[in-house]
């Protein structure tokens, strides 16, 4: 009974917190507003509209990322993103390119991402994926309007244990993929509730779209991951296919221990994890789309965990804010040593080994496979970083004692 007050009382706290200031959507109103007289200007065809989360009413406090959709009502033969690029002149914008070229504009302290938009009545009609997303809007506004306080809830616990974004170095839970669990389970409770006792492999199909498992229909490459979740607009769509073994687990193991011991710390961003006698550093920062450019900084990360094995990496973490520089944390069980070992060939392979013989001097057996000790290039940590500063041509820094390799 007592834990179950605490969890009561844990989210209706955080349910009050969680709900941003309603003077957020002045300035974002206002640049509405601009956008459509621009628009009106120059003869468009189009109108803008708030999509995303401020749409749908679940924006977080502190998060002035906002997305606008420009819904042309006819595009003939035009390139939709050449004539909003029209409208946008004069204003400082940057241009990113994808399947449709959209824009980013900065202003009233917002990051507005501008996206050209082809009107449609339903999701079949869409020419690029980005067109369906107005109408993605409607059915979270037609179904969760009582949930929008727990869609937040289900965003910050996310948020909290890394696991919020599809972006290809996240692998996690989109926005949109949460507004549909919550809606499907009906509230942040009864979700965790359900997602702690997941199993391998779960597919949801809110809208029933299909009478049986949806795998037997669906796209095999889009239902690889541990969720599928069928898009309620569009039955070929896995609206969860970005989510991969690792976040979906961690999800369940998050959501045992909040139901378990409840608190408010499962919705606060957590600092990065440096034990003691860590080795800090950080890159230079890479310019590019976000979602490349996460990536790029995942595989850094990866190499030099990869590169530094030899010293038994006892702990590992990163972080990295859009606009500046990633922050990489290794612990190390070992500050210097002289040889590696190289796993080689097992002995009944004996072509491979005979060749593996050869390739090495010093070569031992241990447990039926070749083992070579080689002297290490790399004596210490910093020796490894050197390495890879050179022959990846980056330049590194390290924090915890101030050392620059170029």
């Amino acid at each position: 009974m007592q834990l179950v007050q605490q969890l009561k009382k844990v989210l209706s706290e955080k349910l009050i917190e969680a709900t941003p200031q309603k003077r957020t959507l002045k300035p974002v109103i206002k640049f509405l507003k601009e956008l459509n007289e621009r628009l009106k200007k120059i003869g468009c065809n189009a109108k803008a509209t708030l999509g995303g989360s401020f749409a749908k009413g679940v924006w977080l406090e502190g998060d002035y990322d906002v997305d606008v959709f420009v819904q042309f009502n006819s595009p003939g033969n035009d390139n939709i993103s050449e004539k909003l690029s029209e409208a946008l002149k004069g204003l400082n914008f940057d241009r990113v390119h994808g399947s449709r070229d959209y824009y980013k504009i900065k202003k009233y302290s917002f990051t507005f991402e501008i996206v050209p938009v082809i009107k449609i009545k339903n999701a079949s009609q869409a020419i690029n994926v980005t067109d369906a997303s107005p109408l993605h809007v409607r059915w979270v506004l037609k179904n969760g309007k009582k949930l929008q306080a727990d869609i937040r809830l289900a965003k910050l616990f996310c948020k909290s244990i890394k696991i919020y974004g599809a972006e290809s170095f996240i692998g996690g839970f989109s926005g949109h993929a949460l507004d549909i669990l919550i809606i499907y389970y009906g509230g942040f409770e009864k979700f965790l509730r359900r997602a702690e006792k997941w199993g391998q492999k779960v597919i949801i199909d809110p809208e029933k779209h299909y009478d049986a498992n949806p795998l037997r229909y669906m796209n095999k490459s889009k239902t690889e991951g541990p969720l599928v979740i069928v898009d309620p607009l569009d039955k070929n769509r896995n609206s969860a296919a970005a989510v991969r073994k690792e976040t979906f687990e961690k999800l369940k193991k998050e959501a045992r221990k909040f139901l378990r011991k409840p608190s408010k710390k499962f919705f606060e961003t957590k600092m990065l994890k440096v034990p003691k006698n860590s080795i800090v550093l950080t890159v230079e920062t890479i310019k590019g789309k976000y979602d490349v450019v996460g990536s790029k900084y995942l595989k850094m990360f990866k190499e030099l965990k990869k590169g530094l094995a030899p010293f038994e990496v006892l702990h590992s973490e990163w972080e990295w804010t859009e606009g500046k520089k990633p922050t990489f944390v290794y612990k190390l069980k070992k500050e210097k040593i002289e040889n590696i070992e190289m796993i080689g060939p097992p002995i009944k392979m004996r072509d491979a080994a005979e060749k593996f013989r050869k390739s090495h001097k010093n070569v031992k057996k241990i447990k039926g496979r070749l083992i070579a000790v080689e002297p290490s290039k790399a004596k210490t940590p910093i020796d490894t970083i050197s390495i890879f500063s050179r022959t990846k041509n980056v330049k590194v820094d390290i924090l915890n004692d101030k050392t620059r390799i170029f």
